[in-house]
């Protein structure tokens, strides 16, 4: 515990949410290098003991459901207030230097409890991309993207999406004005300003991550994980500088991924499967989804 720590690359995945983050962030934190701020953190703050939780029962207790990685956005919040739910992306400009030596001592506390060489963290929403850039200017991010369609029509059957309430009242900030239009035409389309809210993030990722090199930088699609795990992991642990050796390989492959991405063809009215294509055509292309 004496020994010091270097914080060295550490990943963030990032993503609007309902976009499959979450099973990357438990497959990726089975890495035997890897350090994740898990739900003991969160549920006991102050217990360095505890804090030891995930050591104590290794990746097992991934798999058994005794350890959950987190978002933590609590233990952030608790360090920035405006952490959790910004009415815009968070930046370099917003990180004080108490704020950033802060965060630094919790990613090293995560990384000594859990003897650890590298930190793994994943949040949704704003990318907060030049936010943790300037607390870790050698981090990387691998964003994880998925059909805006089925996010969508995911977004509607959680109870925490704050759309139902209309744009004036959400999380997301003002319209923009090509896409407060697009709603407006689509007659308030409760789907349309859910896949609005996707194509805002995407937006604003694209920008941010122009403050950073190419290289820190990974962009995977929902679709290749479920279809091509290993293959996916694989680029991704060469991506980050990890191993990919047998161990690894054979936790991942434990976990049953399946396809949720026709839910919204299943679960919407045709009516509404047209406004919702037609609303993201711009962006489906771009990603290289098909119409």
């Amino acid at each position: 515990m004496n020994k010091e720590i270097k914080i060295s690359k550490p990943i963030f995945i990032i993503g609007t949410g309902r976009c499959g983050s979450t099973i990357f962030y438990k497959m990726l934190s089975n890495h035997p290098d890897i350090g994740f701020i898990s739900s003991f953190n969160v549920k006991f703050p102050k217990s360095l003991i505890l804090w030891s939780m995930n050591t104590w029962f290794g990746k097992i207790g991934l798999r058994l459901g005794i350890i959950r990685p987190s978002e933590a956005y609590s233990l952030f919040n608790s360090i920035f207030p405006g952490y959790g739910r910004p009415v815009r992306t968070l930046r370099a400009s917003d990180v004080s230097e108490n704020i950033q030596e802060n965060i630094r001592k919790l990613v090293i506390k995560i990384l000594k409890c859990q003897h650890k060489e590298r930190f793994l963290y994943k949040y949704t929403g704003w990318s907060r991309i030049g936010f943790f850039n300037k607390i870790f200017p050698d981090c990387l991010f691998i964003h994880m993207i998925r059909d805006g369609r089925a996010v969508a029509n995911s977004m509607l059957n959680v109870s925490w999406w704050n759309g139902w309430q209309g744009p004036q009242n959400w999380r997301w900030g003002d319209l923009p004005e090509n896409y407060r239009k697009g709603w407006e035409e689509s007659n308030k389309s409760f789907s349309v300003l859910a896949a609005i809210e996707w194509k805002m993030i995407l937006d604003e990722i694209e920008e941010s991550k122009k403050e950073i090199e190419p290289n820190r930088f990974l962009q995977i699609k929902y679709e290749n994980l479920i279809e091509k795990p290993i293959e996916v992991f694989t680029y991704v642990t060469e991506y980050c500088g990890l191993s990919y050796g047998k161990r690894f390989k054979e936790r991942i492959s434990r976990y049953k991924l399946i396809n949720a991405n026709n839910k919204w063809k299943e679960e919407l009215p045709k009516s509404e499967q047209i406004i919702l294509t037609k609303c993201l055509c711009s962006h489906l292309k771009k990603y290289n989804y098909n119409l």
